[in-house]
């Protein structure tokens, strides 16, 4: 495997892992919308100014912009859009665990994309024991006092599906682009799409921010933005999506670990035994598919 492709997928692995943190602290002042929004916009405006400088070409005719409108809107406005949106009624740890359900999702969507595919015993075991493992993991937050927590589950999990639709689709398109440029179309058209959905639905006090929102935001656009999703974007177009996929057996792990020592959030038994069982199922999936990729 070359080494830039192992590099973007260890940035990815701790650097994603790390920003249910700051999203957690962030929505504490910021509106969600308003919060992804800015970030991603600001990130994309950075990026363009970036690869002007450098005098790096960007696509040429409407059709080629089609996809990188359709990426962003998946990843970033229905996928981080719905992160952040659902961190307002769950802990960081319990939104990363269910961002870790990614892979299961790819394997659906790539069995229903290609029906022609086998569905052996180890993909149902897997997928079963997936959903095992997420009703176990949710149950203590679904109850008549914790509608609230239903609503953040329900969102991570529309979240978790469109971010899988997203990837799918770059790993198909990824190719056609520079890496770079199609992580900053993807940021100017989702960011550009969630402020406006911001404006219509939530208003914006920037003196309720706290500094320390500030410097979250900050890190978020430099670091998990322009940095993080062109090492996500270069890895899709080049990697194989099952491996790939499996940065998010690792994000959950630290994103857990970071609420814990932070935030102070519990560590639960049904989260130890809810994770386990996820990351079993994820694992049976993709290596099925792994399998099935060396013998093809």
């Amino acid at each position: 495997m070359k080494l830039k492709i192992l590099l973007a997928y260890m940035i990815v692995c701790i650097i994603w892992g790390s920003t249910y943190l700051a999203i957690k602290i962030g929505v504490e002042s910021f509106s969600p919308f308003w919060f992804a929004g800015i970030r991603f916009t600001i990130a994309g405006i950075i990026m363009l100014v970036y690869l002007t400088i450098r005098k790096i070409s960007f696509p040429t005719g409407f059709k080629n912009y089609v996809p990188p409108f359709l990426i962003g809107s998946m990843l970033l406005v229905i996928g981080n859009g719905g992160v952040v949106w659902s961190e307002q009624y769950i802990t960081s740890g319990l939104a990363a665990l269910l961002a870790g359900t990614v892979p299961i999702w790819m394997a659906l969507i790539a069995l229903s994309i290609f029906p022609s595919s086998k569905i052996s015993f180890r993909i149902i075991l897997g997928i079963l024991l997936g959903f095992m493992g997420m009703t176990i993991l949710v149950a203590p937050e679904i109850g008549p006092l914790n509608l609230g927590s239903l609503k953040g589950v329900i969102g991570m999990l529309i979240a978790a599906i469109s971010w899988s639709c997203g990837s799918i689709y770059t790993s198909r398109v990824g190719r056609k682009y520079n890496a770079f440029v199609l992580a900053t179309l993807e940021m100017l058209f989702g960011g550009l799409v969630l402020i406006i959905i911001a404006g219509i639905t939530q208003p914006f006090h920037p003196s309720e921010v706290s500094a320390k929102a500030w410097w979250l935001l900050g890190y978020l656009i430099v670091v998990a933005s322009c940095i993080t999703l062109s090492a996500y974007t270069y890895m899709m177009g080049r990697a194989s999506t099952a491996w790939a996929s499996t940065y998010a057996y690792v994000n959950p792990v630290i994103a857990v670990f970071l609420g814990w020592l932070i935030l102070h959030e519990a560590i639960t038994w049904n989260i130890w035994t809810g994770a386990i069982i996820i990351l079993l199922g994820i694992g049976i999936v993709n290596w099925e598919q792994f399998i099935s990729r060396r013998n093809s």
